[in-house]
């Protein structure tokens, strides 16, 4: 599981990455094309949307939010079925404002994160809540340096970069949304809209990452059974609220709370 994990988060180690070779499933999804055809170490990554940290994320609701810390602690925080209940109702959020599915974010931040297990921690400790693997370019906030990887002219580099820091899940999701609707580059990403592939390979095409499996590993991920898992949970987690709340109200509907 551990290996397999750390393969799907595209941080696994030089002798995986080398043994795999052209046998990486990711590499040619179904339907989706084979992404090194192009020409992607002409790409920069910068992954930048400015100097100012991001607006405080307004959030899903409280009542969304307790559902997904319900399914999250019945699935176990440190599943990976449990990080996608943690941050889906702040996914949806996202993709409403950007115009795309929720999964392909969600499917985004566990292949940056290893669902969830890897995010970047802070210089002096703790999380980043970095999800999306956002560099710290022109960033007045806190940043964190981690080990990452890239591709140069086809060849994978171990090297230290520095990522932004936010004080919490949703400024990071706020910042991901400010980057993609600010920068012209991810246009053409945010138009393919519902499109998982399309929206992952837009992002690839604008240089949004280095790796070339980068977008078939999202859509891969994205059209897995995991997080149809944890968005069941979610949804059921949510109706079993429902009903405790509908069982507490008076019976004339007026919102008063049995004693």
């Amino acid at each position: 599981m551990e290996r397999a994990l750390d393969l799907i988060a595209g941080r696994e180690s030089s002798q995986m990455h080398e043994a795999l070779g052209r046998n990486d499933p990711y590499t040619a999804a179904p339907g989706v094309s084979d992404p090194t055809q192009e020409n992607w170490a002409a790409l920069a990554n910068d992954r930048w949307s400015g100097v100012n940290a991001p607006a405080p994320a307004r959030g899903p609701s409280a009542v969304d939010t307790l559902a997904a810390n319900t399914a999250a602690a019945q699935l176990g925080p440190h599943t990976p079925e449990g990080f996608v209940a943690s941050i889906w109702g702040h996914a949806q959020q996202a993709a409403r404002e950007l115009g795309v599915d929720a999964k392909a974010l969600v499917a985004q931040a566990a292949l940056e994160t290893g669902w969830g297990r890897k995010l970047v921690q802070r210089n002096g400790g703790g999380s980043s809540h970095n999800l999306f693997g956002i560099k710290a370019t022109g960033w007045s906030g806190e940043r964190a340096n981690s080990g990452t990887h890239e591709y140069v002219d086809g060849v994978r580099r171990n090297e230290t970069a520095s990522f932004r820091a936010y004080g919490s899940i949703g400024d990071s999701f706020a910042d991901y949304v400010k980057l993609l609707k600010n920068s012209p580059r991810y246009q053409n990403a945010l138009q393919a809209g519902g499109d998982v592939r399309g929206f992952a390979q837009g992002l690839q095409k604008a240089g949004y990452a280095t790796d070339p499996s980068y977008a078939a590993k999202i859509a891969a991920i994205a059209g897995g059974p995991t997080i149809e898992r944890a968005i069941a949970a979610v949804g059921d987690a949510s109706q079993r609220l429902g009903q405790t709340f509908a069982s507490t109200a008076s019976p004339t509907g007026l919102g008063v709370i049995r004693r």
